[in-house]
């Protein structure tokens, strides 16, 4: 059996075993075809790809090990060609060897559970099928509610509070410092709260990273919300389940827009929903004046 051992973050340790797969083709040694590689002897070897093609490659056997390879041959590769997705065709050469002592409890694998690869994959899928529908249920449950009101204060030690901004299209960010596509929509999110600058709008990023991370977050990416940390209890009582998620809050406090990933066009659909809340209020002043002149009328 082979082991891929993972440890996560919170303690958890999953060792996930799958049979070592069976060389699917024979590799033919070339007698006399030797070269030093790292110090060590190889012998070339010469097998035929899946499209029929001629491939060679080096290995040794003073190593005394061998490695799962889908070509049967004796010892370990030194030096072997790939096709990269990025690099394109390239030859992979050893230069150096070291042999490390390890501690048994280096390797000892009795503490984490075991689980085949098969029961990982089905319970992966499973979880991706939950963690979709939870999304939708979030997306669908919030939308048309008032948001939970928070008291705050933010990176800057600016004190947040959303009684205080009630009147005001409200815009939040879920994220945190480790999520990519939190990273990547940063200089989307950036554009439009500069888009919104003068208005009544009000750009809050909650997280549940530490103040020291949030630092290290907005060095790295200049993001200019008002960022507020160590929020776990308030991202929990919300309910938030997907990274990053981004809301709409229309004046009167409802929730009028919830977006549960990343999306390419994020500065266009927060835009649009941003511009419905501030010509509802447009809409109801043009009213008030409407009726107020009627009244002056009589």
């Amino acid at each position: 059996r082979q082991f891929q051992c993972m440890h996560y973050r919170s303690g958890s340790k999953l060792a996930i075993y799958s049979d070592i797969p069976q060389p699917k083709t024979i590799a033919q040694k070339l007698e006399g075809d030797i070269k030093m590689i790292a110090g060590y002897e190889c012998q070339k070897y010469e097998y035929k790809d899946k499209a029929g093609h001629s491939k060679t490659f080096y290995a040794t056997s003073g190593l005394g090990i061998d490695f799962p390879s889908p070509q049967e041959f004796e010892g370990i590769k030194l030096e072997y060609s790939i096709n990269h997705k990025t690099l394109g065709p390239a030859t992979v050469t050893a230069t150096k060897i070291e042999y490390v002592t390890l501690s048994a409890s280096s390797y000892d694998i009795r503490d984490f559970t075991w689980i085949s690869k098969e029961e990982y994959t089905n319970q992966s899928k499973n979880r991706k099928e939950e963690y979709a529908e939870k999304r939708e249920n979030f997306k669908f449950e919030m939308v048309g509610n008032q948001l939970l009101p928070f008291r705050m204060i933010a990176q800057d030690g600016q004190k947040l509070n959303y009684k205080e901004m009630r009147g005001k299209v409200v815009v939040l960010n879920f994220f945190f410092s480790s999520c990519p596509p939190c990273v990547e929509e940063v200089p989307d999110l950036n554009e439009l709260k500069k888009k919104y600058e003068n208005r009544d709008v009000f750009f809050v990023a909650v997280t549940f990273d530490e103040n020291y991370e949030i630092d290290q977050f907005i060095r790295k990416t200049g993001f200019n919300y008002n960022i507020a940390g160590d929020q776990r209890s308030y991202i929990d009582e919300l309910g938030i389940v997907s990274y990053p998620t981004n809301i709409v809050v229309g004046r009167d406090g409802t929730i009028q827009y919830a977006s549960t990933e990343a999306k390419p066009d994020i500065v266009e659909t927060l835009s649009f929903a941003i511009d419905k809340e501030l010509a509802k209020k447009l809409a109801l002043s043009t009213e008030m004046k409407s009726n107020g002149k009627g009244k002056k009328e009589k």
